[in-house]
């Protein structure tokens, strides 16, 4: 399913990146999640991903959430450090990021990311660090 972290950057034909990566990391990296599109204006998709990592008597137990979706489930604009992401089921909710030229971006999220065996992740909840990039990193 997934071809480790390929960094691919597509322009489309008037020049602009088509392509994102928005990553939101709690702290100690118990949980994330993370959300990509390619080619968004030729045909391309997104993908979101949401796992947290947990141990148990000395076992680390991973457990994760992926689905696929249209390139407008993930919608940015470089220039201003802006996303906005409405990923599919069996995610829930929306959410937009906003750059800051000084500290961290603002970031408000309703998504919460379903996992087997495990409460879901309230990606809204305080400790998340978000980055946008530039290119496709799946």
């Amino acid at each position: 399913m997934f071809r480790g972290l390929l960094a691919a950057t597509s322009r489309d034909e008037k020049g602009e990146r088509e392509s994102a990566t928005l990553a939101a990391t709690r702290r100690g990296f118990s949980s994330y999640f993370v959300a990509g599109v390619a080619h968004r204006h030729s045909g391309g998709k997104s993908i979101f991903l949401g796992a947290k990592i947990e141990i148990r008597e000395g076992i680390n137990i991973w457990r994760a959430t992926v689905a696929r979706g249209p390139a407008s489930a993930f919608d940015f604009d470089h220039a201003a450090g802006t996303a906005a992401l409405r990923p599919p089921a069996p995610f829930s909710g929306h959410a937009s990021f906003a750059a800051r030229p000084h500290g961290r971006g603002l970031w408000r999220s309703t998504i919460r990311v379903p996992l087997l065996g495990a409460n879901p992740i309230d990606t809204g909840a305080a400790g998340f660090r978000v980055t946008l990039r530039p290119e496709y990193q799946f």
